[in-house]
C-alpha cells in the first residue's frame, strides 16, 4: 500500500483548528515548561486512581491510556481510551476528586501533566481553550449516550461492538482508504469492558466480524471496515 494513502486523523483539532499542545503555548514560559515536561508511564502503571486524587489534566504524547471505573463487585467499565493528542482527567477542572476513576497505561505511554491551576488560568484568559474543552465534553457525552442508548434499545453485543469499533476508527483511526481505517489493537477483555458484555461474548463477536470481512486483526492494529 502506498504510504501516502494512509492518513492519520488529527482528532485533536476540533472546532478551533488548534491542538491542545499548541494551546498550552499560551501559558507563561515557566508554566509551559512544567505542563509540557513529559513523563513515561510503563504498561500497566496507574497515572491516577481513587486513592491518588487526579489533581492534574493529562495530555498523551504517545501510547494509550484507559480511563475506567469499577463496580462494587470489581467489574471494570472503561469510559474512555486516550491516545496521542488526547486530554484526559479533565473532570478535575470541575471537581476536586477524580470521581472514582482509574487511569492506567495500556502500553508504555509518555504523558504531560498539566497543573490544574495552570489550566484554569488558561481557560479564564483564552476563548480557544474554552471552545476546545466544550467540544471535548460534548464528545465524551456523545460516546456515553451512544452506548447507553444502545443498551436501552436492547442492541445485542454484536451490534454494540461493531458500532463502537466503527465509531472509534472513524474518529481516531488511520484512514486506509474510503472504506476502512486502522486503530491500535484492543484485547477482547478491553472491548468487553467498554461495551458492557462478557469477555467470551466479545471474543465470539470479534471472530464473527473477521469471518464477515468487517474486521482484520494485525499484530498491533485492527483494520475496521465501515
Amino acid at each position: 500500500m502506498n504510504p501516502q494513502s494512509i492518513h492519520r486523523r488529527n482528532h485533536t483539532l476540533g472546532i478551533t483548528g488548534i491542538t491542545f499542545e499548541r494551546l498550552l503555548r499560551f501559558l507563561p514560559f515557566d508554566q509551559q515548561q512544567k505542563a509540557l515536561k513529559p513523563k513515561l508511564f510503563r504498561k500497566g502503571e496507574y497515572i491516577y486512581h481513587p486513592y491518588k486524587n487526579g489533581n492534574k489534566i493529562y495530555l498523551v504524547k504517545s501510547g494509550r491510556v484507559k480511563v475506567s471505573k469499577r463496580s462494587e463487585d470489581g467489574r471494570e467499565f472503561i469510559q474512555n481510551i486516550a491516545w496521542a493528542g488526547d486530554l484526559f482527567g479533565e473532570l478535575s477542572l470541575v471537581t476536586p476528586f477524580n470521581m472514582g476513576e482509574y487511569a492506567q497505561a495500556l502500553e508504555d505511554a509518555v504523558i504531560c501533566q498539566i497543573p490544574i491551576e495552570a489550566m484554569q488560568e488558561l481557560i479564564k484568559d483564552n476563548w480557544l481553550v474554552q471552545l476546545q474543552l466544550m467540544e471535548l465534553y460534548a464528545q465524551r457525552l456523545k460516546q456515553a449516550e451512544q452506548l447507553v442508548n444502545s443498551q436501552i434499545k436492547g442492541d445485542d453485543a454484536y451490534k454494540r461492538i461493531l458500532q463502537w469499533l466503527q465509531s472509534i476508527s472513524q474518529q481516531k483511526g488511520e484512514q486506509m482508504n474510503d472504506k476502512s481505517s486502522r486503530i491500535p489493537r484492543f484485547s477482547s477483555s478491553e472491548i468487553a469492558a467498554i461495551v458492557g458484555t462478557s469477555i467470551q461474548t466479545s471474543r465470539n463477536v470479534l471472530k464473527r466480524l473477521k469471518k464477515e470481512g468487517l474486521l482484520k486483526v494485525e499484530k498491533k492494529h485492527i483494520v475496521v471496515w465501515h
